[in-house]
């Protein structure tokens, strides 16, 4: 996936790059344009239960704040958003 992205931001002019799907894949597409300064903008899909920011399944870390992607969200700059957090949050909810 990141090379792709890599190509094109090599071959033209990118002004924004969206990112959506599996958290790594995000924080690895966020990385790399981090890299060549193109904005980006991550729309996070993050456990939602109640849909008001009130259970914090949600919460995830932009900037060094807690944001709630429920009710902040669910777009938000990449470049600010604590994926390895998020990955580990995501991680708690799954069967093992």
């Amino acid at each position: 996936m990141t090379e792709g992205v890599e190509g094109i931001i090599k071959r033209e002019k990118v002004n924004l790059c969206v990112t959506i799907g599996p958290a790594v894949m995000m924080k690895f597409v966020s990385a790399l344009t981090k890299r060549y300064e193109v904005p980006t903008v991550a729309s996070l899909n993050t456990i939602m239960v109640d849909g008001t920011g009130m259970c914090g399944a949600c919460r995830v870390t932009v900037g060094g704040k807690t944001k709630f992607v429920c009710v902040d969200g669910p777009e938000f700059d990449a470049h600010q958003v604590d994926f390895d957090e998020m990955i580990m949050r995501l991680n708690a909810y799954k069967n093992n």
